[in-house]
């Protein structure tokens, strides 16, 4: 007889091919066989369709022995290692994890109803630890599957199957069909059915799981192989897969054993008799719970990771929407204010986080954050790092955060507005520090000074020795004295004046035209303006703007304030902790008090100082409304800023 394979036979002088397999030995003994072989014409003497026919035969007895031996096949597999199966000659002929489970189903039911009955909680099972699995953990389980595949390679998913070392027994056969031609031409005419839901089989998963593919049809019947891999997704959809099936199999195990531990009567039942347990049996229902009590907690932490998705989804991020806040705002209110709101939001998002949600703005949030400010240490860029923030201060964050709020609300947004302006502090004569005039002698001090150490103010002498003299003799503020240019000097009416129009200002009223005192122009300002012309310069003050595109925080005055307030100051003689503990404040803007002081101790017009300094009121009706399309001669401006003299 001449071999072909282990079970495909001709005999001398036959043209017909045989089939020949050998009896197992459990079948053997359980059914009483004598014979060694079970043997059988194919009666065909065409070797190809003969080898197709003996693989089909194979396949098929051997599932009718696995249907007739279902409990000596239990006992021999359940527990087993992969390693341990193969060594046991262990080897599935057919791909159907749904039909391997359904067997074993009966098996672990009654030896988990043993343990119920038993009165004693197991060292490996207590049916107490578990809940009924709904059908929302079963579709989260299906989503989390999903998800893992689109994310993550599951090379160790396998880990997770209680039965991971079926699926491990044929996977080799499944990835030899997936590097075969048959694949290739079940892909392309039928798709890799990767939108299909894990509960479906794909086009390939079918035709493997029907015919049986493996590594030994594909060498017998010399299927061509294609050597470039096989497609990592379709076998890791495939593995994952094995988990869907089995954690419904262990969904109707534990509610069904759930249902029968509500319902067992001690007493009553008949079924109270308590069987001994075998170790082979123990064992595997052991690892099942253990994997079951995994794939809970991956339900559990994917079901929290979509909650926290759908709220960030749903989120309003406190630095996105203040950004959209500030950029509409922008458009209606000046350079300072958005400045001072980008200040007061810089410090809330050091505090709650770039990216907190808003609808967790609540009352109790809103104190915290008051708290917080009112705790906040003053901006040592102001040269104030040893103290608290002022009354005044605190209540300009609380009111740019209101202001926030009430945006937010007008945008529809979920956003809890008017959570602040009952939180201002009140102000007192004791809370503030209200600014003072300097002294004759102060302001001598201030128009005389200049730098003794060759480092102080080295980059920006030339531009800081005009700024105390301009805010002295004109009140102008600090970051209007940095933005001029040769433009903003003209001379009208026969009078040299400066000129403060299209320009980004704190106010619309600080848009204003005045004379340029004598006293600056005997200290040299408009030869220092004619110079820059000469050269062809248009800002006036160009060292304190080296190395920058962009005002800072501050504005265009930032060094120069930091110099005066700093190093001028503390030179003449001015402790500004001292001057703080007495309730007053004095820095560069005291110059400007210092002027209004000095145009009201000589009771000069108000009007027209308010005119000189930009203050005019909005309320102003007399001179605002119905005088608003006259302007104050320059003349009778000179004849009141030259009033001046310290």
């Amino acid at each position: 007889m001449a071999l072909y394979s282990n079970y495909l036979y001709q005999y001398p002088q036959s043209k017909n091919y045989f089939f020949r397999i050998r009896f197992p030995a459990r079948i053997k003994s359980k059914y009483k066989i004598t014979s060694s072989y079970f043997i059988a014409t194919l009666d065909t003497a065409n070797k190809n369709e003969a080898q197709w026919l003996a693989v089909f035969i194979k396949n098929k007895i051997n599932n009718i022995w696995d249907d007739m031996n279902t409990n000596s096949i239990y006992e021999e597999d359940i527990g087993m290692s992969v390693g341990e199966g193969l060594q046991k000659g262990y080897e599935p002929t057919k791909w159907d994890f749904r039909a391997y489970l359904k067997k074993r189903f009966q098996r672990y039911l009654s030896v988990g109803k043993q343990i119920i009955r038993s009165g004693s909680s197991s060292s490996f099972f207590n049916i107490n630890e578990f809940s009924k699995i709904t059908d929302e953990q079963l579709k989260s389980y299906e989503d989390y599957l999903l998800d893992m595949l689109n994310t993550d390679t599951p090379s160790n998913f396998v880990d997770h199957l209680s039965h991971g070392h079926y699926m491990m027994s044929y996977l080799p056969d499944y990835l030899a069909y997936l590097n075969s031609e048959y694949y290739q031409k079940t892909r392309n005419s039928h798709g890799d059915g990767s939108d299909l839901p894990l509960n479906m089989y794909t086009p390939a998963e079918s035709e493997f799981k029907d015919n049986f593919y493996g590594q030994e049809y594909m060498a017998e019947f010399n299927v061509p192989q294609h050597n470039e891999g096989v497609d990592e997704e379709v076998v890791n959809r495939f593995i994952v897969k094995h988990g869907l099936v089995e954690f419904q199999f262990k969904k109707q195990l534990i509610n069904q054993l759930k249902d029968y531990s509500y319902a067992y009567d001690g007493f009553s039942d008949e079924e109270h008799k308590v069987e001994g347990l075998k170790l082979v049996e123990i064992k595997p229902f052991q690892d099942l719970f253990e994997s079951l009590k995994t794939t809970l907690e991956s339900i559990k932490d994917f079901q929290n990771k979509e909650i926290q998705e759908q709220q960030e989804l749903e989120s309003i991020p406190l630095k996105l929407t203040f950004e959209k806040f500030v950029s509409e705002k922008s458009k209606s209110v000046k350079e300072d204010t958005i400045t001072q709101y980008k200040i007061s939001f810089n410090f809330l998002y050091d505090l709650l986080g770039e990216n907190f949600d808003l609808r967790a703005l609540n009352k109790s949030k809103a104190v915290e954050i008051k708290n917080s400010i009112i705790e906040k240490s003053a901006n040592s860029e102001k040269g104030r790092d040893k103290e608290k923030l002022s009354v005044k201060t605190v209540n300009r964050y609380l009111t740019n955060i209101g202001a926030f709020t009430s945006w937010c609300d007008d945008q529809d947004l979920d956003v809890t507005p008017d959570l602040f302006s009952k939180l201002k502090l009140k102000e007192t004569s004791e809370s503030k520090d209200r600014r003072r005039p300097y002294t004759q002698a102060e302001i001598d001090a201030v128009v005389a000074y200049i730098p003794t150490n060759g480092n102080e103010a080295k980059s920006i002498r030339d531009d800081v020795y005009w700024f105390p003299k301009i805010a002295l003799y004109t009140g102008m503020r600090l970051n209007e004295i940095a933005t001029l240019t040769t433009n903003d000097f003209n001379i009208e009416e026969g009078i040299h004046c400066i000129s403060l129009f299209d320009k980004v200002l704190k106010t619309e009223s600080s848009e204003r035209k005045f004379p340029i005192h004598s006293k600056l122009i005997e200290f040299g300002l408009l030869d220092f303006v004619e110079k820059k012309r000469k050269a062809k310069r248009t800002v006036i003050f160009e060292q304190i703007r080296v190395g920058k595109t962009k005002p800072g925080k501050y504005g265009w005055g930032e060094k120069a304030s930091r110099w005066y307030n700093r190093a001028l100051l503390k030179n003449i003689g001015i402790d500004k902790d001292t001057e703080s503990k007495n309730g007053y404040m004095v820095d560069f803007h005291a110059l400007r008090t210092t002027f209004i002081s000095c145009c009201k101790q000589k009771g000069l017009s108000g009007y027209i100082v308010k005119q000189i300094v930009g203050h005019m009121d909005d309320d102003d009706i007399t001179f605002g409304v119905y005088g608003s399309e006259v302007s104050t001669k320059l003349e009778a401006m000179k004849q009141v800023i030259e009033k001046i003299d310290y």
